[in-house]
């Protein structure tokens, strides 16, 4: 609905709303589309930058499926610009699982690198990930 809408994109209140409908096992009740990770994904990444103060811009960059806890699962990966015309900055989300089952919001990993955005950050950050098996 247009109410669930608002809710989601308001980067204030998205990521709490996904933590209680999760926590009360009441997720069911979003629509499909607001459920889908990188939906999710950006709501926590969102909630997190407002502890870093204002953005200036945040884009998808990729999404990368790695070996997690003995699990497939896959990190969303953003370019974060904390200041307008400044340097692209990588923050991430996950783990969500590839066989489309619920992910466990209460407890995604969702952090900002406060390095430059490339690729090789990415990786870098995905053998890390993978290392907790």
């Amino acid at each position: 609905s247009k109410y669930w809408n608002e809710i989601v994109e308001d980067p204030y209140l998205a990521f709490e709303m996904y933590n209680e409908m999760s926590n009360l096992g009441k997720l069911n009740l979003l629509p499909d589309k607001l459920l889908e990770p990188n939906s999710i994904a950006l709501a926590s990444l969102n909630d997190l930058l407002l502890y870093y103060g204002e953005v200036n811009d945040i884009e998808f960059a990729k999404k990368k499926t790695i070996s997690f806890k003995g699990k497939s699962v896959d990190f969303y990966f953003y370019k974060v610009q904390d200041e307008p015309n400044g340097r692209w900055l990588l923050a991430f989300s996950g783990p969500f699982p590839t066989d489309g089952t619920e992910p466990d919001i209460p407890n995604l990993i969702y952090d900002m690198v406060l390095n430059a955005y490339s690729d090789e950050l990415v990786d870098k950050v995905c053998e890390s990930l993978s290392e907790t098996n």
